[in-house]
């Protein structure tokens, strides 16, 4: 964890699920290479990674989600026809942290995402890429 207790390795994608999603149906639609298929495998869903201009994949958050709007924006009608066919989209930000870790999403970054007219997804793992146990679970008891 950081010093400061924030996320960390965050990356955000495109991320469209559906019951037996056609993965070639929706890389054709969006005109975008899915990201992994090894990624994907047995899950209903197509993941995309926008291209960075820096050409880094450590870029930060900010970055990635300017990318992303930019690459998504020309392909709404595209989007609204997945909708249409009953795919879910979604951007996701997914990062590393910590119990008591925190995301902090500027104002500009949500406007970016809002833009879209997309939903956020938040997706946290931990160092050891599992989730936490719930350290509220003993409220459950």
């Amino acid at each position: 964890m950081s010093a400061a207790g924030e996320w960390l390795e965050t990356r955000a994608a495109v991320v469209v699920t559906k019951t037996d999603i056609d993965r070639q149906f929706v890389s054709g639609v969006l005109g975008l290479a899915l990201e992994d298929p090894a990624t994907s495998q047995g899950a209903d869903c197509w993941v995309w990674r926008p291209e960075l201009s820096t050409g880094s994949v450590s870029a930060g958050l900010e970055e990635q989600i300017d990318s992303l709007a930019k690459q998504l924006h020309p392909r709404a009608e595209s989007v609204r026809r997945l909708l249409e066919t009953g795919h879910h989209v979604q951007v996701d930000i997914t990062g590393t942290a910590a119990t008591g870790a925190v995301l902090t999403l500027s104002a500009g970054l949500l406007r970016e995402v809002g833009s879209l007219g997309l939903p956020i997804g938040l997706t946290c793992l931990t160092a050891a890429g599992v989730p936490e146990e719930d350290p509220l679970s003993w409220l459950d008891d």
